[in-house]
């Protein structure tokens, strides 16, 4: 197999990881994170009294974890958003429980066979994001609060050239790494950014691509974890 050079645009830990795992397999990984996470100053107190009330504490990313579950006590009960957040949040020794489909209409299809009427949820998220899971469960009649522990912002770094001269396949888990791709790659680059081949791991991420008119079609992951991307790229490869 030809080596392909693949440019990583998740950020931390979980971006350096698939890169790791990007050259053990064979591939040239290019560390190009196109989100930038900043903890967010919480009022510890006030946060650990509204978890020790929540009937269900919600995680919605490996970020939530890192920021937020140091404040759950071990008895709660606690669902993350899919398995690299329950991953994340074993390190806490917390019994977790995750849907099988990994994303908030998902996890709705899951906690919908759970009675949540009047009960306190508490979702720990960062800043912005999709709104449908909070309305979801208040469909469900439950009480929710949001706690949000980090915000996302645009990188300093700025796509070049020579980068993306280099890069056959880009890897891209959302769609705010996808607007922010755009963002980082001048004017001058971006006719030759669309050209390049993307894997994305939600379908959701699939029709932000075709309606951005890259030019080739984005190849779907079935998820986003890094086992799954390394496989997608694997086959797409061979």
């Amino acid at each position: 197999m030809t080596k392909k050079t693949i440019l990583v645009t998740r950020p931390d830990e979980s971006g350096q990881t698939l890169c790791e795992l990007l050259q053990a397999t064979g591939f040239i990984p290019v560390y190009f994170p196109t989100l930038a996470i900043h903890p967010l100053d919480i009022d510890k107190t006030t946060t650990k009294n509204i978890l020790a009330k929540a009937h269900l504490i919600i995680f919605t990313s490996p970020n939530a974890v890192k920021y937020g579950a140091a404040l759950v006590s071990k008895g709660a009960q606690v669902v993350a958003i899919g398995p690299g957040t329950a991953k994340a949040l074993a390190a806490y020794q917390l019994a977790v429980d995750f849907p099988e489909e990994f994303n908030s209409e998902g996890l709705l299809k899951h906690l919908s066979l759970t009675n949540l009427i009047q009960k306190n949820v508490v979702i720990i998220k960062g800043v912005g994001g999709r709104e449908l899971l909070a309305e979801g469960l208040k469909a469900l009649e439950a009480t929710v609060q949001t706690i949000e522990v980090y915000r996302r912002d645009v990188p300093d770094q700025i796509m070049s050239d020579e980068i993306l001269t280099q890069v056959s396949i880009i890897v891209v888990t959302s769609c705010e790494a996808l607007i922010n791709l755009l963002k980082m790659t001048p004017n001058r680059l971006r006719s030759k950014l669309k050209t390049k081949q993307l894997l994305v791991s939600s379908m959701r991420i699939k029709q932000q691509v075709e309606a951005l008119t890259f030019i080739q079609e984005p190849l779907l992951a079935k998820n986003a974890l890094n086992t799954t991307l390394i496989s997608e790229l694997e086959r797409m490869t061979d």
